[in-house]
């Protein structure tokens, strides 16, 4: 590695660093007072005359440039100076610049070893909100290697680039001690001396950058200058899609399958279902040719976006409703219509839903905990994606830990909090019946139906299973009845059996509805979908039935022929499925309903555990009747609402239609109206 240790001596090839004439005035001016007011106590003493002089020379600006490269012999790095080292002790110098060289790539960093106090001391002052840098060592510093996880930086060892993205703070910093009588000269010169090294190191990079800047351009070698750390970055979300802001900590270039990127490390504030916190994220931009508008990047400074204004605004407001979808415990019921996905190794599924959805962090990791996506945690351990290439895989599993050293809560959020939101939430759709990433700018509330209103049943059956279900959704878990065995018959069982069409499946729909809660809807056939495998059904049923309770949902299992057919001895595999299905439905706690087409001679073993069954007869003429007019009230097409006289409502009323058919001729009218 190649040192360049700034000694209080002029850079080689650098403009001339000695103070002028004035300052060094000053300098001996102030020395000559503080021995002048020590003469005037009692009489001053040669060892504190030696004191004065050795401060005053302490205050002398110096660097060195030195260069660390591997030494085989000895398998460690050594330190080669370029000339004869005139002292041995590099304390006695400002800085040192220091070049290493990697032993096995030979790519060279440069550091910036502080050695003046009272220039480490200026330094945390400037560097103290940079992710990347580590105020809290006894020797400031900057050392490339992570500590738990995050990109540590010690101001003792800085890496050049970092202060030169902070040289206007440097410069102004200069001109504000300048102005200051209290400080001395010589403290003065150590940081005008680091401003003079940076600017003279950079001066090819300044010149390039400058108009390239003024055009809102870059180039693919300077991106490294683009981003300061600390700044927001616009890019868009690798799943949804949607435009979303993080803060740049760090960025390197790096290959990965044998593409070079420039590689930016970031953070952003997200909930894991436990903690509200900052999560790690990597972003790319894929190495280019030639110059580049900026806002063409992948990623970004938000400060050349063309609307930064606007933009701002609306993630500021997203991040709000973000904010609004946090709770501590128990599900959120929202309606998601746009583009949700799942990470799939490192590449996201894309899938376009309509659906009510639950959001629910925390249930999301516990069904899915093999699911890659950064969590909030002290350690930044999680998984980052690179434009679909997984950088780094997630490999704790178990409870994460929790934030620690900034853990936030939705009321102490400020707008900068906001615009760095996680754009998307984890949620279960009830239509794809899978978990799913929603974006939070896709969820509205729900606008339930009346659809319970409508319902041709009989009044007495309505009454029952409001009643029923009302009691079972609306108590706690811990307002429950127990059989003698403690957790089983806690739950609801409806048994919903008739001919086909004539509302077993829209009342179980309705009564969801009416309840305002969400309805879990699978089919017996899906759940045999692995050849009738006892051990599938077995897990396929637990996991059913766990969403459905922490989701406080009705279940439906609809067609459940299979699992009410009467066990027989020679249908050893039906036995076993039954058998399986009994004693799952025994623990379940929450409302579930069966429906079959089929009038079959049901299992006594499941009839005893049905708590409400009701059985659907054939539509009477007034029940058709008023399906019609609920169907044709609810057609519209182009030219306006339909308009049926009351003898064609009594003519379609006296077909012998269910009402499946019914909507569907209703469908086909509208078309061809």
């Amino acid at each position: 590695m190649s040192f360049n240790f700034h000694a209080r001596q002029a850079l080689p090839h650098a403009p001339v660093t000695t103070p002028s004439p004035p300052l060094m005035v000053r300098k001996i001016e102030k020395l000559l007072s503080d021995i002048k007011r020590e003469s005037q106590s009692p009489p001053i003493t040669r060892h504190r005359l030696e004191l004065l002089l050795e401060t005053f020379q302490d205050e002398q600006p110096k660097q060195k440039k030195v260069t660390e490269i591997w030494d085989k012999d000895i398998s460690k790095y050594k330190i080669v100076d370029s000339v004869e080292p005139e002292t041995d002790n590099w304390r006695d110098y400002t800085f040192v610049v220091r070049e290493h060289i990697e032993q096995k790539s030979k790519v060279s960093t440069t550091y910036v070893d502080v050695k003046a106090e009272y220039l480490r001391d200026i330094l945390a002052e400037i560097l103290e909100n940079v992710r990347t840098v580590s105020i809290m060592e006894a020797k400031p510093s900057v050392s490339g290697e992570a500590t738990r996880g995050v990109p540590k930086i010690n101001l003792e060892q800085i890496e050049q680039n970092i202060l030169f993205q902070f040289l206007p703070e440097l410069e102004g910093k200069l001109e504000q001690i300048g102005k200051s009588e209290s400080i001395s000269p010589g403290r003065f010169e150590q940081l005008r001396l680091l401003i003079d090294h940076l600017k003279q190191a950079y001066a090819p990079t300044m010149e390039c950058l400058g108009p390239l800047l003024q055009c809102e351009e870059i180039t693919y070698d300077l991106l490294q200058a683009l981003f300061k750390p600390g700044c927001h970055v616009y890019t868009k979300c690798l799943g949804s899609q949607k435009s979303r802001c993080v803060v740049f900590d760090a960025g390197e270039e790096a290959t990965q399958k044998g593409v070079t990127f420039f590689k930016l490390e970031c953070h952003y504030l997200d909930h894991d279902g436990y903690e509200l916190g900052e999560v790690r994220t990597e972003l790319g931009i894929v190495k280019f040719r030639g110059r580049r508008p900026i806002r063409t990047l992948d990623a970004f400074p938000l400060q050349y976006h063309p609307d930064r204004s606007r933009m701002t605004q609306t993630l500021v407001e997203r991040g709000r409703k973000f904010g609004g979808l946090i709770r501590p415990h128990g599900p959120l019921i929202r309606h998601c219509k746009g583009r949700a996905f799942i990470m799939e190794r490192g590449k996201p599924q894309a899938v376009n839903i309509d659906s009510v959805v639950a959001v629910d962090a925390s249930l999301f990791r516990e069904m899915e905990p093999n699911y890659h996506r950064p969590c909030v945690s002290d350690c930044w351990e999680d998984v980052s994606y690179v434009y679909g290439m997984t950088v780094k895989e997630d490999e704790r599993r178990g409870q994460l830990e929790k934030v620690k050293e900034n853990g936030k809560t939705v009321d102490s959020m400020t707008d900068e909090d906001f615009l760095i939101c996680c754009p998307t939430v984890r949620c279960f759709s009830f239509t794809e019946t899978r978990f799913l990433e929603c974006g939070v700018g896709d969820l509205t509330d729900v606008e339930w139906s009346s659809a319970f209103d409508r319902l041709q049943i009989p009044e007495e059956t309505r009454e029952i299973l409001l009643s029923a279900t009302t009691s079972r959704l609306c108590r706690g878990r811990d307002v429950v009845f127990d059989d003698f065995i403690k957790g089983k018959g806690r739950g609801l069982n409806v048994l919903f059996f008739g001919e086909p069409g004539v509302g077993k499946t829209f009342t179980v729909e309705a009564t969801a509805e009416h309840f305002q809660t969400p309805l879990y809807s699978v089919s017996a056939g899906e759940l045999m979908a692995d050849h009738g495998d006892p051990f599938h059904l077995d897990a396929t049923l637990g996991r059913i039935f766990k969403i459905a309770t922490r989701l406080n949902a009705i279940l439906l299992i609809d067609e459940a022929d299979v699992f009410m057919e009467k066990r027989s001895s020679y249908q050893t595999n039906h036995n076993r499925l039954v058998t399986i299905f009994l004693r799952k439905m025994e623990y379940y706690e929450g409302v579930l309903f069966l429906t079959t087409n089929r009038i079959l001679e049901f299992d006594d073993a499941v009839l005893s555990r049905i708590h409400l069954k009701v059985k659907y007869s054939e539509l009477t003429k007034d029940a058709r009747l008023n399906i019609w007019k609920s169907f044709l009230s609810e057609a519209h097409t182009f030219q306006g609402p339909a308009i049926v006289e009351a003898g064609d409502l009594k003519c379609l009323a006296s077909m012998k239609l269910n009402g499946r058919e019914a909507s569907h001729l209703t469908t086909v009218i509208i078309d061809i109206g």
